[in-house]
């Protein structure tokens, strides 16, 4: 990652274009921007700031909105020396296993919404990928909340290309533009105007 990197998915829902993932990397903070619109037509429009210390396991403060339930909350981690993940860190460290060819990573999930805390686990996959879309990719990172499969994403040599979130799909583009071909307006608007 370099300092200041940008980086856009297009957020699909049924296959159809719904939305936009935007990640603003920079060292120590993480901001994420998504906005879709569901299969009924409702516009969700969450962001996540997460600041941290080296590893997004030693975070410092996590802020989280949701504009459609206005949701508004700020954690501090207690004891930044514990390691835990905020769930919107996903990317971070789902690239740190694909690098380093790490196979699993046991760390408590933090919930950015409620605060809640549970068990998580990052699962690296080599054979039966089940690529989607005719992505080239050499692993799959699967992320397990509690007992749940929470997300599974494609890498190729470090990179995130692509990801299931049960129920979405995203995949990486080169610009906002290609992120927003096919969404609603209104979803446009939200992040030309974050």
């Amino acid at each position: 990652m370099t300092t200041g990197e940008v980086r856009f998915d297009r957020f699909l829902i049924g296959g159809r274009p719904a939305g936009a993932l935007v990640r603003r990397l920079v060292p120590g903070r993480l901001s994420t921007v998504i906005a879709f619109a569901d299969p009924s037509g409702t516009l969700l429009h969450h962001t996540s700031e997460i600041e941290y210390d080296g590893d997004p396991e030693r975070w410092t403060s996590t802020h989280y909105t949701e504009a459609e339930h206005d949701v508004d909350v700020t954690h501090v981690n207690p004891d930044p020396t514990s390691p835990s993940v905020p769930t919107y860190a996903d990317l971070l460290v789902v690239e740190r296993l694909a690098r380093v060819r790490g196979e699993l990573y046991e760390v408590t999930a933090l919930h950015e919404r409620d605060g809640d805390l549970e068990p998580g686990a990052y699962r690296r996959h080599t054979e039966n990928l089940g690529t989607p879309r005719g992505l080239t990719a050499d692993s799959r990172v699967d992320v397990t909340s509690g007992a749940r499969l929470h997300s599974r994403h494609w890498c190729l040599g470090g990179t995130l290309l692509a990801s299931d979130w049960m129920g979405a799909f995203s995949f990486r583009v080169v610009s906002l533009e290609a992120a927003l071909a096919g969404v609603p307006q209104e979803v446009a608007d939200l992040l030309h105007h974050p």
